[in-house]
């Protein structure tokens, strides 16, 4: 049982050290994006063409979804 104890507390502080680092990781990639942000020229996109740009991408993924449903349709007319 202590056995099992002192396996199980090594673990977990090897999984603390891997969360630190994991958030230290996250926190400089952050860092390096807002850097880019800061460096990378704006953009200047109206609202209306951002609305129309995604609601292509909308008709686009329904296309491709309707796609599939019938490719699975297909499928399934062909196992029965």
């Amino acid at each position: 049982m202590a056995k099992r104890y002192e396996e199980y507390k090594k673990i977990r502080d090897e999984e603390i050290k891997l969360k630190i680092a994991l958030r230290a990781k996250l926190k400089e990639t952050l860092d390096k994006m807002d850097e880019l942000d800061k460096i990378l020229p704006k953009t200047t996109i109206k609202k209306e063409e951002k609305d129309e740009i995604l609601g292509e991408l909308t008709r686009k993924d329904r296309f491709q979804l309707e796609i599939e449903l019938d490719k699975i349709k297909e499928k399934l007319l062909l196992l029965q």
